[in-house]
């Protein structure tokens, strides 16, 4: 029973839909489904006994749910879920003949009938294939160099687990292709992955973990850089989304959850462009077994029945993708920017721009304005370089955008911007970048622990709920005899340390990006002594603030006494290059609070 459209006149289904629609704009992260954009979740209200599950499609702004039930028994005439759609069966074994039977259903309707899925030419496979032999009894499969030849095949979405499961090295290369690799040695996933493509008919499959070889830089940048072509050319990818681990497979008895808060499938940074990329994708839940292809969304229970791809607003690479692939976690932090290289790719030569280090040149003044997201954790930045302070993937942990950066009347101009790879794979890891801004730059101070407490045991509160800091800027223009004190406030890009900056004879307090987890920005700083609890003194650090532009008054302000905000970047001297400057935090002041910037106060400096 969709709501609202067609049940729009039954005021049951209004109030149904009223609470689902609050539940969905005001729930965390965990509620997000495997793909992020999906959320669903079930409740079981006081005045009746039959579970009603929701369902959105696409962003909040663009709500639009649908209502069913699950209940077992048969909902009498009167009632009002009589009219309401019912859950299918869903088996509890998916290793069983019916839910197979199921799987191969979905691949071959779409397969024989969805023009917009089939591919024009047979594929070419991917380096390296496993070949999988027609004989169920076979006790093994084989690794096979394709040399360029055509095929169909499938890949396999998974989640490694700990320690690392089977893999093909430099050592065992040349025995998993003459002889081929052992039946028992597979992990359970890699084992319901062949049984799997056995039943649907493929020939070959691809393993991350089996067709790269895991000790060799060079074997792993190159075929790092054509996971695009892996993922796009498959016939099939399959998600192993329940499994947390290779040895937990998912072909077999299901958890018995009917909703789960997120599959660990769906917590894994290189899984969201692979899913991302697939023509067909087939999906194996805790709860059922979901599909989607380039003409829909089915799933087990039907309560994703025949649903349209989502359409997703323009500049989806820098405000959605990016926000939903952040908040996923990567073992190898080094990994930030090639494990979404091949969406990189995709998006290139859609709309044929520079791409720079996560962000796209043409839009590159809104792409700057991320911020890190409160998450309840300290957040630092990543030790070793990865790119440079003012892209997004110099940090840890996930970050977002506020929603009316494409409403700023922006004073920033991008004059140059500019990434150095460090392989071969533009989109792939970063060695140095640096970008050349020309907008409205004032000082400001924030508050430090000072530095010569540093070496003290200290335990500091970093942020408040909100995570942001105070920050004062000083106001001065050429037609001023004294500076304005302008209060601003700034979202931190992670824990931040004091730093003397010498400059001749004279030396001063600024700050710079924490690497580790000690001595870190606060607004109250104690040191432990004995059970007792005393003040650390503090000093001013003294830091700039680079303004963007400034929002009109919307909808979301709806303050009488506020017109909009100034919002912009926090930057600090860089510790290692004389004259440039490295972001530190992102910042917004209410425009009551100060007045339109003069031109004196424009400059032209490099971040880096």
């Amino acid at each position: 029973m969709p709501v609202p459209g067609d049940a729009t006149d039954c005021r049951f289904c209004g109030l149904l839909y009223e609470i689902g629609h609050r539940m969905i704009q005001h729930s965390p992260t965990s509620y997000e489904a495997e793909d992020n954009r999906e959320w669903e979740f079930e409740f079981h209200p006081f005045f009746t006994r039959h579970p009603i599950a929701f369902t959105r499609y696409g962003p909040v702004d663009r709500l639009k749910c649908a209502v069913y039930h699950a209940s077992d028994e048969e909902i009498p005439e009167g009632s009002p879920f009589f009219n309401c759609r019912k859950f299918r069966h869903m088996h509890e074994d998916t290793a069983s003949e019916e839910c197979l039977a199921f799987a191969a259903t979905l691949f071959r309707d779409c397969y024989s009938s969805h023009l917009v899925c089939g591919q024009s030419n047979l594929p070419v496979l991917p380096s390296r294939v496993l070949r999988i032999p027609d004989d169920p009894q076979s006790s093994g499969i084989r690794l096979l160099d394709s040399r360029g030849q055509r095929g169909i095949y499938a890949a396999l979405s998974h989640c490694w687990g700990k320690p690392p499961t089977l893999r093909t090295t430099k050592y065992t290369l040349d025995r998993y292709h003459q002889w081929g690799i052992h039946w028992l040695s597979l992990p359970k996933t890699f084992q319901d992955a062949v049984a799997l493509c056995r039943a649907l008919g493929f020939s070959y499959l691809w393993i991350d973990a089996l067709c790269i070889l895991q000790d060799s830089r060079s074997d792993w940048e190159t075929e790092s850089a054509r996971m695009r072509d892996v993922y796009e050319g498959a016939t099939l990818v399959i998600g192993a989304s329940m499994a947390s681990s290779d040895d937990d497979g998912f072909l077999g008895k299901r958890p018995g959850h009917f909703r789960a808060k997120g599959e660990p499938l769906a917590r894994r940074a290189w899984t969201y462009q692979e899913r991302f990329l697939s023509r067909r994708y087939m999906s194996f839940t805790s709860q059922e077994l979901r599909w989607r292809c380039l003409e829909g969304i089915r799933c087990e229970c039907g309560l994703l029945e025949n649903i349209p791809p989502n359409c997703n607003p323009p500049f989806e690479p820098t405000l959605y993708t990016i926000k939903d692939y952040t908040n996923r976690k990567l073992t190898n932090l080094f990994d930030r920017l090639p494990a979404i290289s091949a969406i990189a790719k995709t998006f290139q030569d859609r709309i044929q721009d520079a791409y720079l280090a996560g962000l796209w040149r043409q839009d590159i003044r809104q792409g700057l304005l991320w911020r890190s997201a409160p998450s309840g954790r300290k957040l630092i930045a990543g030790q070793g370089y990865r790119a440079p302070s003012w892209s997004w993937a110099s940090i840890d942990g996930s970050i977002s955008y506020d929603l009316n950066v494409h409403r700023l009347d922006m004073s920033v101009n991008v004059i140059d911007a500019q990434c150095t790879p460090l392989g071969t794979d533009p989109t792939g890891e970063i060695s140095t970048g640096y970008l050349i801004v020309e907008s409205f730059l004032l000082k400001a101070t924030i508050c430090l622990p000072c530095p010569e407490a540093t070496s003290v045991h200290l335990e500091w509160r970093l942020w408040d709920m909100e995570g942001t800091t105070p920050v004062r800027l000083e106001w001065r223009s050429s037609g001023m005899e004294n500076s304005q004190s302008i209060p601003a406030i700034m979202h931190q890009d992670c824990q931040l340390e004091s730093l003397r900056m010498k400059v001749s004879t004279d030396s001063y307090i600024t700050a710079k990006r924490a690497t580790v987890e000690d001595d870190f920005l606060c607004k109250e700083s104690n040191r432990l002594d004995e059970g007792a609890s005393q003040k650390v003194a503090q000093v001013e650090a003294h830091v700039w603030c680079l303004l963007f532009g400034r929002t009109t008054r919307t909808s979301i302000y709806q303050d009488a006494d506020v017109a909009g905000r100034w919002v912009g970047l926090v930057l600090t001297e860089s510790e290692n290059y004389t004259g440039r400057y490295v972001r530190i935090g992102w910042l917004w002041i209410e425009t009551r609070d100060m007045q339109v910037p003069t031109d004196d106060m424009r400059k032209t400096i490099t971040i880096v």
